[in-house]
């Protein structure tokens, strides 16, 4: 996590005076991982609401140390090298996200109870208007209108990611974040409002 610190901190060295905003993952009890930082857009009109948007999503290749591979160094390596290359985005990249395996909506649907009943219990437990604003905010996601609701009846959009090591996630103690292919071309990361909270480094 040190060592992911200090790449986030190399990669914003060019930004000297000002401080970059991270978004951590409150279900994540144990080390609030981070799941996004302001070095990518955020949509502005917000698509969903109570989900924070990014939408200037690139593809890259990257080695098995999970470095960056040019177009050029790609075509330099030999079969071996090429085939322990891999695929992924820069958001994920930026904040250590690894594919999770969702095989159907209704799987997606009860991770997110779960995942909505984990933060309740740990995280908006006291009562005041935090649980309250969490609670409507609950209710709208899963409504007809809401984003879980799109995800379900628009499946075949998304994909979906966690932070490395916090497998939790696949039983709702951990954000899952939602990959959609808007278009079927663009793709978009994004992160739940109710699981996510804004710091400054």
């Amino acid at each position: 996590r040190l060592f992911h610190s200090l790449q986030l901190c190399n990669h914003f060295s060019k930004y000297p005076s000002s401080k970059m905003r991270v978004w951590v993952d409150l279900a994540d009890l144990e080390d609030n991982s981070d799941v996004a930082t302001d070095s990518y857009d955020i949509a502005e009109p917000a698509p969903f609401k109570h989900i924070i948007t990014f939408d200037s999503i690139k593809e890259v290749r990257v080695d098995v140390d999970g470095e960056v591979v040019s177009d050029a160094d790609y075509e330099d390596m030999d079969e071996e090298g090429k085939s322990l290359c891999s695929k992924t985005f820069d958001f994920a990249r930026s904040c250590n996200l690894i594919p999770a395996e969702i095989k159907s909506k209704n799987t997606y649907v009860k991770i997110m109870k779960k995942y909505v009943k984990h933060l309740l219990e740990n995280v908006y437990n006291e009562k005041g208007p935090k649980k309250k604003a969490f609670r409507e905010a609950c209710t709208q996601l899963f409504g007809p209108d809401g984003f879980v609701s799109y995800v379900k009846d628009n499946f075949d959009e998304f994909e979906f990611y966690h932070v490395d090591g916090v497998f939790g996630a696949l039983a709702g103690e951990g954000m899952l974040l939602p990959l959609q292919w808007v278009g079927g071309t663009k793709p978009v990361f994004h992160v739940y409002e109710i699981g996510a909270k804004e710091t400054k480094v």
